[in-house]
């Protein structure tokens, strides 16, 4: 029965039915949601943050804790659109100044973000904690971060700055015993010398801006000439008092005697 049917079938009939079939799996293929990954931030694109609602994890590649989360925090990223929210992630180690931003004391390290406003998350690190959370809004009763530690304030993109500074000068450190082959103790030295230099520098230039904006103010000369003569003659006008009187010798009955013989 199969066999006349395919005899029956021309070529064009064969290539139509293979052109329907291919168009139906591609259709198919593209109505499948695509799986989404978690948005990947670093230094310079951790300000996305400010916007929206974020759940957002600091974690490195050698913490084991960081690998356990990992496959929990991809399956919570896919539910990211039902969530209305976005999922990111960050790596400390190729993204020092964040773990200092975000004041990374342990990890992983999970913030919930919203405008602006950030909380840490404390609670279970399974997907469908993470998507209770979120949908009972749990993170309300959440204390959000201090003023003073936000992310987004001065002095934590001072601390951020200083953390890219020091792995700077690790790397430098490591360059110079590793690649070029200088002893620990002179690579030490290069750099006490280095903080003793700028260190003077620094405190030569601050006190050149402080005379600058506050010149020291000497007294003037001639005023000084002017006031020496008036105390003088105050001196000399001043009559005795009676400490004075009390502090002359008092005069002997032979004194007296010596004076009458040459008056006479």
């Amino acid at each position: 029965m199969v066999t006349p049917l395919l005899n029956a079938l021309t070529l064009p009939t064969l290539i139509t039915i293979l052109l329907i079939f291919s168009v139906s799996i591609a259709q198919l293929t593209e109505a499948r949601p695509q799986r989404k990954e978690p948005v990947q931030l670093d230094e310079n694109k951790w300000t996305k943050l400010l916007e929206g609602e974020w759940m957002f994890s600091l974690h490195a590649p050698w913490c084991p804790a960081c690998k356990k989360l990992e496959p929990e925090w991809r399956k919570f990223a896919e539910w990211s659109d039902d969530l209305n929210i976005n999922v990111a992630s960050a790596d400390v180690t190729t993204n020092p100044a964040l773990s200092g931003r975000f004041m990374v004391r342990g990890l992983p390290t999970i913030y919930h973000v919203k405008d602006g406003v950030f909380r840490v998350y404390n609670g279970p690190r399974e997907q469908t904690a993470l998507i209770n959370f979120i949908e009972e809004q749990g993170w309300k009763a959440v204390e959000p971060v201090s003023r003073w530690l936000a992310p987004n304030t001065l002095q934590m993109s001072f601390l951020a700055y200083s953390f890219r500074i020091s792995m700077t000068l690790r790397d430098i450190h490591n360059h110079m015993v590793e690649q070029v082959g200088l002893p620990y103790y002179v690579s030490y030295l290069i750099f006490a010398l280095c903080t003793v230099t700028i260190g003077t520098l620094l405190g030569l230039v601050i006190i050149f801006i402080i005379d600058l904006l506050c010149p020291t103010r000497f007294p003037n000369s001639a005023a000084t000439q002017d006031v020496r003569p008036k105390s003088a003659n105050k001196k000399k006008d001043a009559k005795p008092t009676d400490s004075d009187l009390d502090d002359q010798p008092a005069e002997t009955k032979s004194d007296s005697s010596v004076r009458r013989r040459q008056k006479n």
